[in-house]
């Protein structure tokens, strides 16, 4: 009976508990991840068991020359990009499952140098004073689903996962013999080449991978 007494009290203290309404804990600090520096905030809410947040990191890239698919690009890139999220806490710990959107990402405006005279597209070769220069824009980016797992909330934070997206590459040439149909295919073909080539699968999921790294002091 006193046994019995003691499971009683200790459910209704357990209940109590849970009937009052928890206060939302915060945290925040400084993150490194796959798009640079940053920072991140998490709010815990539902008695620990589950957490909202967000995050922005953006790297300082300068201007740079690339070989892809065989031609060499310069590349003017942006990188920045940031993550809304809701977590579980399975087991009311920093452990997260998370689930949301990621804003920004990779992108770059592109251009053959002026000075590369003559480039080659699905074999063929192309003289830039009678097909002109090639520019473009190679972009990795949402808005778009997201999802992430690892640690989150006050004190060492980690994550990986991926945002589901594809790449999006377009290129034009300003020559004079540029619209013409043999060169056009040619074209469109190394634009698919270059969206393979920026392809990341990720257990056969396709788009950015995520990676973060930091900590959160809490409040």
């Amino acid at each position: 009976m006193r046994r019995l007494v003691n499971r009683f009290l200790v459910l209704s203290a357990l209940f109590a508990a849970a009937a009052i309404p928890a206060s939302a804990q915060w945290s925040f600090g400084p993150q490194v991840g796959g798009m640079g520096v940053g920072g991140s905030v998490t709010r815990s809410t539902l008695f620990g068991f589950a957490s909202m947040s967000g995050e922005y990191t953006f790297a300082p890239v300068g201007t740079t020359n690339a070989t892809l698919e065989g031609v060499r690009y310069t590349l003017e890139p942006t990188v920045s990009g940031g993550l809304a999220m809701v977590n579980l806490h399975p087991f009311r710990s920093s452990f997260s499952l998370g689930a949301g959107y990621l804003f920004g990402g990779y992108q770059a405006d592109a251009m053959t140098p002026e000075d590369e005279g003559a480039y080659v597209l699905n074999g063929n070769t192309y003289t830039s004073d009678q097909y002109g220069d090639l520019s473009g824009r190679f972009e990795i980016k949402g808005p778009t689903l997201a999802f992430m797992a690892g640690w989150r909330g006050s004190g060492f934070n980690f994550g990986v996962g991926v945002a589901l997206t594809e790449p999006l590459v377009t290129l034009e040439a300003n020559g004079a013999r540029s619209s013409e149909p043999e060169f056009q295919a040619a074209l469109d073909m190394e634009r698919m080449d270059l969206e393979n080539a920026l392809q990341f699968d990720f257990l056969g999921l396709q788009g950015i991978p995520l990676v973060r790294l930091g900590w959160e002091l809490g409040l």
